[in-house]
């Protein structure tokens, strides 16, 4: 039927002893989830009776819905496509920045959906810079790759 720690695989035979084996692993899953909780989180899926329930209101609660998800994807790109330097900010705090963006189109991106390539989000800094101080900066940064 399986071997222990794996969760038993049904073949078509022997339905009742599947079904009691699959109670007893949802069981030990429930109790693992159930007691790794803080109580918020505990309280948020307390009602569910199964571990498969409880990862999918976790996952909705903490990941939003796929419309949410969507939105969220649509609006982080936005911030993407539109980055540029802010007045007076600093070379870590605009990298840090563009990098919690990058962070955020792909933690909502819907899948099929191409990511960023590290050569278009190099450009993408490198053009947000501050027109002003862009030729010295872009100078040192094309030195430091040679």
């Amino acid at each position: 039927m399986g071997s222990p720690g794996k969760p038993p695989i049904f073949d078509g035979t022997d339905y009742d002893y599947w079904k009691v084996r699959r109670y007893e692993v949802n069981s030990k899953a429930y109790n693992a989830l159930i007691a790794c909780l803080a109580r918020p989180e505990f309280d948020r899926v307390s009602d569910l009776l199964s571990a498969r329930e409880i990862w999918a209101r976790l996952a909705n609660f903490h990941e939003g819905t796929n419309h949410v998800k969507s939105r969220l994807y649509e609006t982080h790109r936005w911030e993407y496509e539109n980055f540029t330097q802010l007045l007076g900010e600093s070379i870590d705090t605009l990298f840090s920045r563009f990098q919690s963006i990058v962070n955020k189109v792909r933690a909502n991106q819907p899948q099929g959906t191409q990511t960023y390539f590290d050569h278009e989000k190099a450009m993408k800094l490198l053009y947000a810079l501050d027109r002003k101080v862009w030729e010295v900066k872009v100078q040192t940064i094309i030195v430091c790759w040679l």
